[in-house]
């Protein structure tokens, strides 16, 4: 079994493995409770959910159990479940035939296909919507699936790994995510701690993001004050957010050394949503500020504004933003 290192990535939505194991920076004791415990499950072949807030690194996570895990030479296969229309949920996942729809030329393998021997991860399983979460559990049950379009089951050999930044067991309290698929699905369970909890990883990765950066923007060190800086900050957009702050003053100083005033670090701050809160008394500008800061995750910056994901959405057509 292949131990788990240190290195962070950051990766698409969906895509096939990269031959290097996925790993986790930081030599705080959170951080290594955490790849202790992923070191623990890697074996295993029963589901693990991952939770955390956005940007603390869950598919790296997830990335690491499959490196160290016997199935590290196949496949794994991401999927962000806050990404798909529910009309594809069931296509994306189980697949079709060629015939079995309107436009569909030729036959599709479904995730769960493409990571057979290898791990399926489902981020943001959150999001699946009520309708899709019968089908998902009908795999966990049976290990077999039915492509859109066929009567016949085919066997998969997928280690599922799911995560979310949302509190599932709310959730299943508020009748909105299947009590049986979340027992299912929380087995196994691996909580990632916010940056603000293990300020000690600051530095080590604020050095590691400079690095990994270095052929785009050039090689980078920080001053005494900048590190400070950094370290003050609570970093309410966790790792994400101090990348992104990185690249910016890398990108947009003229010198070697990033000094504390090259760094554009926002003040910590949260949304409230009042109980009488209209999206539309809010500036333009501020709801596109909030949104680069989820990474374009509507489904996130519409949690911290307390609106609907629908709501952000259309808002976001009218002033053009998305």
């Amino acid at each position: 079994m292949q131990a788990i290192t240190l290195v962070h990535r950051e990766v698409s939505v969906v895509h096939q493995p990269q031959s290097s194991p996925a790993a986790l920076v930081g030599g705080s004791p959170r951080m290594r409770l955490v790849r202790g415990s992923l070191e623990r499950l890697a074996g295993l072949r029963v589901p693990v959910l991952i939770e955390g807030e956005t940007g603390t690194g869950k598919e790296l996570a997830a990335r690491a159990l499959h490196a160290a895990s016997p199935r590290a030479s196949g496949p794994f296969v991401a999927v962000n479940c806050g990404a798909l229309a529910p009309t594809m949920v069931e296509d994306v996942l189980f697949g079709h035939e060629r015939g079995s729809f309107t436009g569909a030329g030729t036959s599709h393998r479904g995730v769960f296909e493409r990571a057979g021997g290898g791990t399926l991860f489902l981020d943001e399983i959150g999001e699946l919507p009520a309708c899709h979460q019968a089908s998902l559990l009908r795999v966990l049950d049976n290990g077999r699936v039915a492509r859109i379009g066929s009567e016949r089951e085919e066997a998969v050999d997928a280690r599922l790994v799911t995560a979310t930044n949302r509190d599932l067991r709310r959730m299943v309290d508020a009748g909105s995510f299947r009590a049986d698929l979340y027992h299912r699905l929380a087995a196994l369970k691996v909580a990632m701690p916010p940056l603000r909890d293990r300020n000690e990883d600051v530095a080590p990765l604020a050095r590691h993001f400079l690095a990994a950066m270095a052929d785009d923007v050039g090689l980078r060190e920080l001053s005494d004050g900048a590190l400070a800086a950094l370290a003050a900050h609570t970093w309410p957009g966790n790792a994400r957010e101090l990348r992104n702050v990185l690249y910016r003053a890398a990108a947009m100083s003229g010198e070697r050394v990033i000094t504390e005033a090259d760094l554009e670090i926002e003040p910590p701050q949260r949304l409230a949503a009042p109980a009488r809160f209209r999206l539309e008394e809010l500036p333009d500008a501020r709801v596109r500020e909030l949104l680069a800061r989820h990474d374009g995750n509507v489904a996130s910056a519409a949690r911290e504004l307390g609106v609907p994901r629908s709501t952000l959405r259309d808002h976001l057509k009218r002033i053009g933003g998305g």
